[in-house]
Parts: C-alpha cells; structure tokens; sequence
C-alpha cells in the first residue's frame, strides 16, 4: 500500500482555504485605536484622529474596555484618553461578565504623592466651577495654598513654610505632566489648569477623596480649637 506524503499536507491541499492574518480586512479606526494606546489624542493636534474617536466612540469603548481601559473623551475641549480602569473597577468588569478571573493592569497606575493628588483635586474642582470662562481656568498660587492649608496635619501646621516649599515642588510636577501651565495674575504666580486635568480626575475619586478629607478636615479642626486653647492659657499665665 502506497505511503500518503502529509508533510506539506497544508502547503498543497488547502493552502487557499487556510486564512492567515493578512487575509482579515483592517479595522476602519486601526490607526486611531494605535494612536489612542500611545498617549491622549488633541483635536487641534491630530484632528483627523479626533474625528474618527467620535466617528467610532462606542466601538472603541467596548474594544478597550474588553483589555480593562476606559475612552474618556470631552469634545468641547477636543481631547481624548484611556485610563487603566482600577483594581476594584476591574473586578467589578469580572463580575459582570461572570469571568472567574480578574484582568491584569496594561498600564501601571502610579499612587500619587499626597500633596499632588489633592491639588489635583482641587484644580479639577475650579475647572468644573469656571470651564465656561473664555479666558480659560487661571487659579492663583497664593488661594492652592489656602485650599491646602486645610488639608495640613498638626506638624505641617506648626512649619507652614516647609509646608508651602512641598507643596509648590508638586504643583511644579504637575506642570511637568502638562496637566496645568504657569502664568501671571494681577502680578503674582498663577496657574492655567488643562483640560486633560480635568479629564483625568473622575467625580468619583473627587467624591472618594472628599470622603477621606470630611474626617482630615474634623481631626485638623480638634488641633486648632486645642492650639487656641494652649495659646489663651498662655496669655492668661502672662497676665
């Protein structure tokens, strides 16, 4: 009985019916999708680009949220950017879809400095009160500082001017992120919040992080009504 020969079985009988990569059709939006992993799209910057992300949003919604990252865009702005959805979002995603396992992160998400994420907050928090301002959203140094002085615990407190020279080196980071822009306002620093600050910042975590604040704020409140306390008893001894 003669042999069979099946060592070239596919290159024969069906290499026309085997398809390979090249044989599916592009996807309509490949570039966009690309150019979306590499960093936050600009209208003014790649407007084709834009134009596609709002010509195909929910597709490319659904498409990255199955790799775990959410497509936020904000079309007044004309800005566009995936976010790594969190641990928890991701395990809500899981459950959702009754998948036993939970994706892993594609992209790192760093824990940001204390001082970072609450300016962060508050910038966003401005942005959303006067994004209609045509001169755009410009906020003083001097009123971050005042907003983080309620956010400072008892030692930073007692050393305001160590605690102002921190704070000014992570407004700076932030600067260095292109989250926000330095200007001038009435003669004194100030500082033009971006979009994509805003874009970033969820109402969720501003809610969260308000939450997490509420008790800060209460605990820092007991420091100063002791502090003025100790200082009337003081004048008292003086007299």
């Amino acid at each position: 009985m003669a042999e069979t020969d099946v060592t070239n079985i596919f290159d024969t009988d069906f290499k026309d019916e085997v398809p390979t990569w090249k044989d599916v059709p592009p996807s309509p939006y490949e570039v966009t999708r690309v150019a979306l992993l590499t960093g936050p799209i600009f209208q003014d910057r790649k407007p084709g680009c834009f134009t596609s992300i709002l010509e195909n949003r929910r597709a490319l919604q659904r498409e990255f949220y199955d790799f775990g990252l959410e497509l936020k865009v904000d079309e007044i702005h004309g800005i566009a950017a995936l976010q790594q959805l969190s641990e928890e979002e991701l395990e809500k995603r899981a459950a959702e879809r009754n998948e036993t396992e939970v994706l892993p992160m594609l992209f790192k998400r760093n824990r940001l400095p204390y001082w970072q994420g609450v300016l962060m907050i508050v910038l966003a928090s401005e942005f959303r009160k006067n994004a209609m301002d045509k001169g755009g959203v410009v906020i003083s140094q001097e009123y971050l500082f005042e907003q983080a002085e309620l956010y400072m615990d008892e030692r930073e407190l007692r050393d305001q001017v160590a605690a102002r020279r921190r704070i000014v080196h992570h407004i700076r980071n932030l600067a260095a992120m292109d989250l926000i822009e330095e200007t001038v306002l009435n003669g004194t620093t100030a500082w033009v919040v971006k979009p994509l600050l805003n874009l970033l910042t969820t109402n969720r975590s501003i809610i969260q992080f308000n939450d997490q604040m509420r008790e800060r704020l209460e605990d820092r409140a007991g420091f100063i009504e002791r502090m003025e306390r100790d200082l009337a008893d003081e004048t008292a001894l003086a007299d």
